[in-house]
Parts: structure tokens; C-alpha cells; sequence
């Protein structure tokens, strides 16, 4: 039988097997009644559909956080054969067995993801501070050669999430998100707040205590060595014990400190098997693991529970020396040894810690493009920031008074350094009590005097620290306080009296930004760096307490979507004609729709940390969340002088100018760039020049995101589905999609190993060399050049010098053609700090290459024109890029 989607009905299953589950027809799609609950099927689009497993007792009308999106739906048609229901629409089949087993194909029937059987979506009844909801599961079969992407900025370095298992939580430098992309052509965006797990490969298990033997060489423990102090220096107290596993501070004896402490754990490994086993570390604070002598996980700082792994191939039987070190400076104490072990089978299992309902959204694309384009389509759009928001922004822990800051802008003006924005860290309001907004006039005798300047002399836009927390004492703290808006006190490494703010409030979320208005965005700051929106809480207890919307757990990663709704919206509000930025360390699905970017916390700044940078950043842009950074040089840093930290520092720089937010920062030592030496500064001051070169290819990528859905920084996938390497490079991406990215991550490299993706050839930007794509080649990388390609078929258009983003008009424009292929590009214009852009106050030019004939076809600028970046009439060189002709940074010489 087959049903139109046409009118609400009960579709009878007479005639069928007894098992087959009877159907409630609705408008939107459809709904099974099976004996562990009811499933939802709804259309949404073609290529759309949603999810949802309740209990018998019925649907969840709770709002969604995280989805906005207004579908206009699809025809559908819903089909009873044999073994159970098939729901149609022109680009998806939904089928759903007779015993409720799921299974999503193609049009064409191609299968594109399906469950194991019954029991596949489970929920579990639990209760939270007398609050009544589920633990839900959802599994899948992975498919054969299946590549999973997105997820949000995971510090491990995955880049490929197959074979691993993703924590879904929020922490210093993990942001979650619960959006995925398949190379199979799908996505699935969970619609659940609460905490979770993805495990795309096999779980981690303790350590067997009958695969470890101490120094001693006794079966089932290992030497720890107690030490008071972090240096590891004599130990006061030994003895033998399994594999840490703890969440608070170890006591070895009664009198022993929680704080300011190290231990050591020594012996042997003695696996049951042979193969690769995935060592595990969970630690707060610092941790480092040898393995045969070899130091495989080095994470020697202090920081929230953070994972880490290395994989490492043991011989059954045979013992292998290992030694564990960890340190406790203060706060919360955490550590765990894990492993999996070789030939764990294969997962595709989801899992969420508190909610009403299983409930999930099935992207088809098939391209990743199109799958993360309806991903923002169903959770909002990212609006245009500024433009200065592209350009480069200053930072340091911390400038601590008006004078620093007048003087990086003048020093950074005198030497013809661009620059666009600069930075106020915290504690400017010391000795005022956290949370109070107040500056010390100590130290900052007219803080909107010196924004004032820093706007009209120097040109330079600022941001200002602010923080969802509140110390007592001030009258922002006594404010919510009064109306019950802050969350109970669970100290932190700030200070016992520290309480956040109910985010979850609209009361909340109103006054919060009315604070910041009144004694920030009135005194002349222009953008919003909201730290730690984790929050930066006790998880235990925070998981009990009571929100606007409920316990802790049913919403726990969710406070940084809902902190910079309230920023985004209040802003508008105040002066709709302004664009908004705001900068945070977390993000959650939707998040992109608050003008908010995010980086990626308080990372340290070595060359393993910057490598597995990559590789974060690009699932964070892959799971639809378009604007993101890294500190550059790493927060946690040695001082400019050390010359093995200036060559780390220029190699992040130069990787930095090709993230969509370029950005420096870090602790422990200032980085403006001309601290690091003469020749550092040349090449620190070339890639500025290159990206504000690049002005306007960014800000029409910057438009492309906004009206397109489009993603900046881009896994090589993205690009290249039918090129299997491109799967596995984790060390390379694509600016745009013209020009590729390749990253110096070795000390001392002057090379180094590119893949140059199949179905194209790549030209070298420096030289302008014309190479044959589908093979790996050594690129030359000297420390002034990091190897960038540009796929043939490409049009970059580059504008002139600048010393600002809005220095002078973006005229003239160069076209550089790489020929080998058609190419087309839109470029884009508007006035670049208005909101007028959202009615009609903008224009776009489309440029047409054709390679056979070698012409180039200039379209008519389309819609409104007025005083914008780029103006009319625009002087446009063309050149076409040839050895030695269109190549590096300096403007190229026009064709013939």
C-alpha cells in the first residue's frame, strides 16, 4: 500500500505480521507505535529527516536550544511491504523494520547508515535531584571504510574520528558540539544538551591489574612514589599499586597534601595479546607516559581532566617497561591509565547522559558541503563580523594599563606592521571585586579616553575580557544575587566565593548583558571575549543544581550557546546598525548564529600541541561551526628569546594567518612580533602582508559562510571525497578552495612531505610551478616560507597593501588565474561594519575563467553600491600565473 503525504490518518497493518508496528500518519511524516516506545519520522526536506524515539507516555514539547531552522517540508510517501514500513522523498528512503530496526539509503537505494537490530535506540530511566528523565542510546553499523569528521576541537589530534571514542563535554580545551559528517555522504546532529560520549571505535578500559608487574617484578601492581612538591624530586613515600584511576586527590597517608604534589608509577606492561594497543590518559593536572623508554604522551601542565593517547605495538607476553609521572598543583585532581587492546570490533554508538527523548536530525548531502550548508540552515546562520575581525588581533596575559596599550599600538604603527585589533585580557578590574566591570584607575585613569585613541589615531578596534562569573562585593554580584540568578558557590582555582550566572534564564541572559553594556560597550569596546563558557565548574555538583531549564545535566554543554545568545541579541538590541563578535573557549550546535568564533583554550606551546592543532581545528569547521583560532605560539609559552621557541612561533604564525580568526596570545612572555628579532619580523610582517593581501578573497568567503552556508578552513575531504589519501593528511587543509595549506610541524624542517590531492594539478604560490596532482612531494620549506598550492582552476583575488583593514579603498584588485582548468568566483562588497548588508546594502561580481579559450569574463556589478571596500569603477589587473609570473606576495605582473 503507499500513502501520500497528504492528510493525518492511522494506517492500519491488517494483513500483516504481528509484529510489523502500527503507523499514526501526520502531516509531517510519520509515527510507530512499538513495544519499547514510539518513533517519530519527520520530514523536514528532501534530503532532511528527523528522529525521534520517546516513551510510550509521548513526545518531549521541550523548545530545542540548538534548533531554529524553519523546513518547508517535502513530499513523502510511506510504503507497507513485507518486512515492515518504507518512508520516501525524492532524495531519501527511511525504512523501519518490523521489529524497529532503522536503516537510511539514497534515492538509488545505496545504503548510507543503518542500526544492528532491536534495542538499537534505548532509553533508560534515571533521576537527578528529584528531576525524572532518560539516558539515551542510539547505535549504529559502521559501514566498511567509513570516515567520521566534525564533533567540535578535540586536543587529541584526531583528525579521522573513526576507531576513536569522543568525549562529548566541555573543558579549557575541548569544545563539543554533537554534530557529525560521514564520507559516506550524511550527517547527524544530535539534539541533546546534556553530556555524552561518541564512540566511533572501541572504549577504553582499565589496565588489568594481571597485565602489570612492579619494579620488583611482582604480578598485579606498580611502584608509586610519592613526592611532596611538582619536580619530582625525593620521594617521601612508596609503595605498590594497580593503575591510578581516581578523581580526587590521591592519599597515600592521612597527613598527606592534596595540593603541590607528584607521584611516579614504574614497572612493566605485560599484554595478553599482540598487536597495537591505544594507551589513554585522563589528567588533571600534568601527566607523562614512557613506554619502552620512549616518551609516547608528554602533557606536563596544569589543566582541567584533559585525554590523551599513543599507540603503541606490544608483543604478547613479553614485559615492556613503562613509566607514568604525574603532578597535582591545585584544584580539582584527576588521572586515569586506560588502553584498548588489538581487535576490538568497531562502533558507531551515541550516548547522553539526561533527557526527555533520543532525538536526532539525518543530514544526506551527498557532498559535505551540502550536508553542513543544511546543518546551519537548520540551526542558523553565521552572520558577517566586522571586517577588522579578519585582520590580525593582538593579545598577551596580559596588558595591565592604558600606557601598554598605547604603546603596542604606536610601535606596531611605527614599524608598519598591519594590525586591526587589540585585545584587553582580565584583572584590569583589580582590585575591584570579579565580575564588577570596573577598571582601576590606577592603571587605566580613562579607559574610554584610551579606547578613543587607540580608535582615531592608531585605528585599531578592541576586545575586553568578560567572564560569566561573580566574586561578592560588587553590585553586578548583588543584582543577581537578589533576583536568584546565580548558581551556588563551588570554588575554584579563583577563589572559594566565585558564582556563575543562570544562563538559562532570559531574566539572566537580559541583565548580564546590561552589565556589560553600561560599563563596557558604553565606554567604547567594540567585541566580546567571554572566557571560559564551559562553565568552568565542579561537573558533580553542577550536573544537581537547579537551572531555568531544569538540573545541570539535562543542559550541561549548552551554557556557551545560550551565554552568547544573550550577548549577540543584547547588542542588537542596543544598537542594531553594529556588527557583533564575540570570542569564546567553548562552542555547541548553533552556536555560529551568535557572531560568536571560538579558540581553542589554554593550550601549551610546543611543536606536538601545534601539530594536533590542525587536525582540531578542522573538525571544529567541519562540524558547521565556521570561526575559529588557536593562540598563536600556544598559551602556555617560553619568552621571545629562546630561539627554539621563535622558530616554533613563526611556524604557528604562518599557520595562523591561514585560520579564519589570526590571532596571538599566550602567557608567561609578550609576542609582539618584533620581540622575536630582525629576522623573525621579516617574517612575521610578510604573512601579515599576505593576508591582508588576501582581504578580498576572505571577506567574500566571509560572505560565502553567511548566504551559502560555506566552511573557510576545510579538511581535505571536503574538497577531494574520490581521493582516499586525502582522508588520512591531517596536517594539510584548504583556504577557501584556492589555495591549500601545508603547515611546518617539525624543529629545524626546511622541507617538508605534501600530498598534492588527485584530479587536479597544483601550482606553488611561491614560484609559481605547475605540478601533477596524486602524489606525495617533498616542498621546500625554508623557515621564511610555509608551502602553500593553489588547485588549478582557481581564481585569487588579492587587494593592495594595507596597514588596516579599512585603510583605503580594496582598488586596485589582482586576479591571479591558475589555468588548467575553468574557474569561476564571486566576489563580494559591502561597507564592511554596518548591518545594512542584511538589507540589500551589498553587491557581488561574478568572474568567469575559460581555459580553453584563455578569457576571462568580468559580470555587472549586482545590487546596491555605495561607499564600500571595494568601489566602482574597480581597477582590475588579470594575471595568469606562470613560473616566475603571478608568485608569492608581492603584486604580480599583468598578462598580455
Amino acid at each position: 500500500m503507499m500513502l501520500l503525504g497528504l492528510t493525518l490518518a492511522v494506517v492500519s497493518n491488517v494483513g500483516a505480521p504481528p509484529s510489523v508496528p502500527a503507523v499514526v500518519r501526520r502531516l509531517d511524516g510519520a509515527e510507530f507505535v512499538l513495544p519499547e516506545g514510539r518513533l517519530r519520522l519527520q520530514v523536514l526536506s528532501p534530503e532532511v529527516v528527523r528522529v525521534v524515539q520517546a516513551p510510550l507516555t509521548g513526545f518531549s514539547t521541550r523548545p530545542s536550544l540548538a534548533r531554529v531552522g524553519r523546513w518547508p517540508g517535502a513530499r513523502w510517501s510511506l510504503r507497507q511491504g513485507p518486512e515492515g514500513w518504507r518512508l520516501s522523498t525524492q532524495k531519501l528512503n527511511v525504512s523501519v523494520s518490523s521489529d524497529g530496526t532503522l536503516a537510511f539509503r539514497d534515492a538509488y537505494g545505496g545504503l548510507l547508515l543503518r542500526e544492528p537490530g532491536p534495542g538499537a535506540r534505548r532509553l533508560r530511566p534515571k533521576s537527578i535531584a528529584g528531576e525524572s528523565a532518560y539516558e539515551c542510546v542510539q547505535v549504529f553499523i559502521p559501514n566498511k571504510d567509513e570516515s567520521f569528521f566534525g564533533l567540535g576541537t578535540h586536543p587529541e589530534g584526531w583528525f579521522d574520528l573513526a576507531g576513536h571514542v569522543v568525549p562529548l563535554i566541555q573543558e579549557n580545551t575541548r569544545d563539543s558540539t554533537p554534530f557529525l559528517v560521514s564520507s559516506r555522504g550524511y550527517g547527524l546532529l544530535f539534539d541533546h544538551t546534556s553530556q555524552g560520549e561518541v564512540r566511533l571505535g572501541p572504549s577504553a578500559q582499565p589496565i588489568p591489574a594481571s597485565c602489570l608487574r612492579n619494579t620488583a617484578g611482582e604480578t598485579g601492581s606498580l611502584l608509586a612514589e610519592y613526592f611532596l612538591g611538582t619536580d619530582l624530586g625525593q620521594p617521601v613515600l612508596s609503595r605498590s599499586e594497580a593503575a591510578p584511576s581516581f578523581a580526587t586527590p590521591p592519599k597515600p597517608a592521612p597527613d598527606f597534601p592534596a595540593t603541590n604534589l607528584s607521584v611516579r608509577w614504574s614497572g612493566s606492561l605485560v599484554p595478553p595479546k599482540s598487536g597495537v594497543y591505544r594507551i589513554r590518559t585522563i589528567a588533571d593536572d600534568g601527566v607523562r607516559l614512557w613506554v619502552a623508554g620512549k616518551l609516547v604522551i608528554d602533557n606536563w601542565t596544569t589543566q582541567a581532566p584533559t585525554e590523551r593517547t599513543a599507540s603503541v605495538r606490544l608483543e604478547a607476553g613479553r614485559p615492556v617497561p613503562i613509566r607514568l609521572e604525574y603532578f597535582q598543583a591545585g584544584g580539582g585532581a584527576e588521572l586515569r591509565l586506560q588502553w584498548v587492546p588489538p581487535g576490538q570490533p568497531s562502533r558507531h554508538e551515541w550516548w547522553f547522559d539526561f533527557a526527555d527523548q533520543l532525538d536526532y536530525v539525518f543530514f544526506y548531502g551527498p557532498s559535505m558541503d551540502a550536508i553542513v550548508a543544511r546543518y546551519r540552515r537548520d540551526t542558523g546562520q553565521a552572520p558577517l563580523f566586522p571586517v577588522w575581525a579578519y585582520g590580525l588581533w593582538q593579545c598577551k596575559e596580559r596588558y595591565k594599563s592604558s600606557e601598554e596599550l598605547l604603546a603596542v599600538a604606536s610601535e606596531y604603527r611605527r614599524r608598519r606592521l598591519p594590525l586591526d585589533a587589540i585585545i584587553q585580557d582580565w584583572f584590569y578590574w583589580d582590585p575591584h571585586p570579579w565580575g564588577s566591570h570596573q577598571f582601576d584607575t590606577a592603571r587605566y585613569p580613562d579607559i574610554a579616553a584610551t579606547l578613543r585613541e587607540l580608535r582615531d589615531r592608531y585605528h585599531l578596534h578592541t576586545m575586553v575580557s568578560v567572564w560569566a562569573k561573580f566574586a561578592p562585593g560588587s553590585a553586578h554580584y548583588d543584582e543577581l544575587d537578589r533576583a536568584g540568578l546565580l548558581y551556588p558557590r563551588y570554588g575554584d582555582w579563583s577563589g572559594s566565593e566565585m558564582r556563575y550566572y543562570d544562563a538559562f534564564s532570559p531574566e539572566g541572559r537580559r541583565r548580564y548583558w546590561r552589565q556589560i553594556r553600561d560599563s563596557l560597550f558604553a565606554k567604547g569596546f567594540e567585541a566580546w571575549w567571554l572566557d571560559a563558557t564551559e562553565p568552568e565548574v565542579d561537573w558533580n555538583r553542577f550536573r544537581e543544581t537547579k537551572t531555568a531549564l531544569g538540573v545541570g545535566a539535562r543542559v550541561a554543554n549548552a551554557y556557551s550557546l545560550v551565554t552568547t545568545e544573550g550577548v549577540s541579541k543584547g547588542q542588537l538590541a542596543t544598537a542594531p546598525n553594529h556588527r557583533v563578535f564575540i570570542m569564546t573557549r567553548s562552542v555547541f550546535a548553533g552556536q555560529q548564529r551568535n557572531a560568536a568564533a571560538s579558540w581553542s583554550g589554554d593550550i601549551r606551546g610546543d611543536w606536538v600541541t601545534f601539530r594536533r592543532q590542525i587536525a582540531a581545528g578542522l573538525n571544529n569547521c567541519m562540524a558547521g561551526l565556521p570561526y575559529w583560532n588557536t593562540d598563536i605560539g600556544g598559551f602556555f609559552s617560553r619568552p621571545a628569546s629562546d630561539p627554539d621557541y621563535r622558530e616554533l612561533f613563526v611556524r604557528w604564525f604562518q599557520y595562523g594567518a591561514f585560520t579564519p580568526i589570526f590571532r596571538i596570545h599566550g602567557t608567561g612572555a609578550a609576542k609582539e612580533p618584533w620581540l622575536f628579532g630582525p629576522e623573525a619580523e621579516r617574517i612575521l610582517a610578510r604573512f601579515i602582508r599576505l593576508r591582508y593581501r588576501l582581504f578580498p578573497y576572505v571577506y567574500s568567503w566571509a560572505w560565502r559562510i553567511t548566504a551559502d552556508g560555506g566552511t573557510l578552513m576545510r579538511g581535505l575531504p571536503m574538497d577531494f571525497p574520490e581521493d582516499p589519501a586525502s582522508r588520512t593528511v591531517d596536517d594539510q587543509f584548504l583556504f577557501g578552495q584556492g589555495l591549500m595549506v601545508c603547515p611546518v610541524t617539525e624543529p629545524g624542517a626546511t622541507s617538508r612531505r605534501v600530498w598534492l590531492p588527485s584530479g587536479r594539478d597544483w601550482f606553488d604560490f611561491w614560484t609559481g610551478r605547475r605540478l601533477q596532482g596524486g602524489r606525495w612531494i617533498d616542498a621546500e620549506a625554508p623557515i621564511g616560507r610555509m608551502p602553500l598550492f593553489a588547485p588549478a582552476g582557481t581564481i585569487l583575488p588579492l587587494g593592495p597593501e594595507l596597514q588596516y583593514s579599512t585603510e583605503k579603498p580594496w582598488n586596485p584588485i589582482e586576479l591571479r588565474i591558475y589555468p588548467g582548468r575553468n574557474a569561476r568566483f564571486r566576489l563580494y562588497a559591502d561597507d564592511g561594519v554596518s548591518n545594512g548588508y542584511l538589507r540589500g546594502h551589498r553587491a557581488t561580481v561574478d568572474l568567469k575563467w575559460n581555459d580553453r579559450t584563455r578569457t576571462l569574463e568580468i559580470g555587472r556589478w549586482v545590487g546596491y553600491q555605495g561607499r564600500f571596500l571595494i568601489p566602482l569603477p574597480t581597477t582590475i589587473r588579470v594575471v595568469v600565473v606562470a613560473p616566475g609570473r603571478g608568485a608569492g606576495v608581492e603584486e604580480g605582473r599583468p598578462s598580455a
